[in-house]
This record gives C-alpha cells, structure tokens and sequence, in this order.
C-alpha cells in the first residue's frame, strides 16, 4: 500500500504565522486506518499552528527530550516574533512540534521535538516532511539547521530526507561534562519536498 500526504495550507497575507495545515495519511484504498504505530490510527494525524496557549504542553515536551531545554519564554519569543511555529497532533494527543525562522529565502529549523512517547514510532518522518512543506509555502527555499553529532536517530532522519552536511561548529552544544559539536545540515526546499 502506498501513501501519501496531503496537506492543505491556508496562507495568511503577506505569509504572516497564519497557516492552518491538517493532514491526512491516505491510501489507493481512502482513508488509512490501518496503525501508523502500535494500533493506534493514523487517521487523526494533523498538523495546527502553535499558540501561545499550548506553551505548558509544548515546554512539557521539551523538557523531556532534551537534556538542555529552552524556557517557556523562548517558546512565547519565538511565537511574538511571528516564526513559523506548529504542532503535531495524534487525535488530541500533541505529538510534537516545530519552530522555523524564515527570511529572505532561508529557513532556519530551530527546534524540532517528538514526545519521548512517541519517538521512533515513525512521527518524526511524517511530520518533518509537513514543516518543510508550510516553510516552502511561506517562502523558504533553503532550510538549515544543527544537530548533535551523537543524535544518530535524528541525523539518520535528516538524511533520509535529503539534508546535507555543510559544516560544523565546534563547541556549539551544551553537555553534561564537556560541549559537543554541531553539525549543520541544508537542505534546498525550493522544487518538491
């Protein structure tokens, strides 16, 4: 069975953070309900813009996967300066959620999380391929970010969607005894995502 996504985008004017996004996964047979992981279905997948009203959730995430992770006022930051901020919900389970800075044509993937719940489940590679799609729509045409060269799970993630290593940055990360490195990935977004 093949699927694929749909992704449905109502752009405010002048790109402004008013993107509604719902997605759905789809087979040649309609609908799937078939599990996207563990029996749950994958029918209630959808993507909402960020508001300042899930931040407790949103931060309630962030604390759990990251070893370092940014304060609720980074989040409430990152939303007044009009980033494009969403989230990824299963039913009304919130999933995950991102935040992309976008300027004259680049995009800047700042954060990107997966509740620990939900991780290596196949949410991340449903989700991330969305994001690029909102960025692209608001005018993105190459995306950016860092990671840690000891998240594996997520440099294998940025590969299989076509990331390229362009640098890295020595000392960029925080760590428990000693900094890590960042490796900084690209990725054109400008033809099909």
């Amino acid at each position: 069975m093949t699927f694929s996504l749909l992704v449905g985008a109502i752009i405010g004017s002048h790109y402004q953070s008013r993107v509604a996004v719902v997605i759905e996964l789809q087979s040649d047979q309609g609908v799937n309900t078939a599990s996207l992981t563990d029996g749950r279905p994958s029918a209630g997948l959808r993507v909402t813009q960020m508001l300042e009203e899930h931040l407790p959730l949103v931060h309630q995430i962030e604390t759990q996967v990251y070893d370092f992770p940014w304060s609720q006022k980074v989040f409430a930051d990152c939303l007044a300066a009009g980033y494009s901020c969403h989230l990824f919900w299963d039913g009304t389970d919130l999933v995950g959620y991102s935040l992309v800075a976008i300027a004259a044509g680049e995009a800047h993937l700042l954060n990107i999380g997966i509740d620990r719940q939900y991780q290596r489940r196949g949410y991340a590679a449903h989700f991330l391929p969305v994001v690029l799609n909102i960025t692209s729509d608001l005018g993105g045409r190459v995306v950016y970010l860092e990671v840690r060269p000891s998240n594996k799970a997520a440099l294998a993630l940025y590969r299989k969607f076509d990331f390229d290593q362009i640098g890295l940055r020595k000392n960029y990360y925080r760590g428990l005894t000693q900094r890590e490195d960042a490796v900084v990935l690209s990725r054109d977004i400008s033809g099909n995502i």
